[in-house]
């Protein structure tokens, strides 16, 4: 009712993916773009309305590697949320390491996404599987657990890896 009655001549959001199809069902139907700002596991390119500003996972990982391949990381840990997000992300960038790098996946664990202490968890999952540096941790997750992972890792005095994450650490 708004697009007509205010005239409007574009839409952006949402910011929440599993608020798209609504969105980019009236979008589509009413013939005004849509700029979509969440996430989404594939691309919209059959909707002429509408228009993907972040990026999709796949491309994401893909970028992600190439900003990691020069840090010559050796080795990798993946520390991600028990969830969809945390899982599919998991899974996308162990495929990269595998394909695009030489790197080697040491350890892998899920934590539950309403952990709120990292430390004990960290402790009992870092400390025995750490060998020497040059070791990326990826961790996709929001940038509120990060920065909890992060304290854990100060209090273990584990400052020495390379913190590495996905577009959530900005927002």
């Amino acid at each position: 009712a708004l697009i007509e009655t205010d005239k409007v001549s574009a839409l952006i959001g949402p910011l929440l993916s599993q608020e798209v199809n609504a969105v980019a069902s009236v979008a589509q139907d009413k013939k005004v773009p849509l700029i979509i700002l969440a996430p989404q596991k594939k691309e919209n390119s059959s909707h002429a309305y509408l228009f993907q500003h972040s990026l999709i996972p796949e491309k994401e990982v893909a970028q992600i590697i190439q900003r990691v391949r020069p840090m010559k990381l050796e080795n990798f840990i993946l520390f991600f949320p028990e969830n969809s997000y945390g899982r599919q992300y998991k899974e996308l960038f162990q495929h990269w390491i595998e394909k695009e790098t030489s790197g080697k996946i040491l350890a892998e664990a899920a934590y539950s996404a309403d952990l709120p202490d990292f430390t004990e968890t960290l402790r009992q999952f870092l400390v025995p599987r750490l060998r020497a540096s040059r070791t990326g941790l990826f961790i996709p997750d929001s940038f509120r657990r990060v920065i909890k992972i992060a304290e854990a890792l100060d209090t273990l005095a584990l400052a020495d890896l390379q913190l590495i994450g996905t577009s959530r650490w900005h927002h």
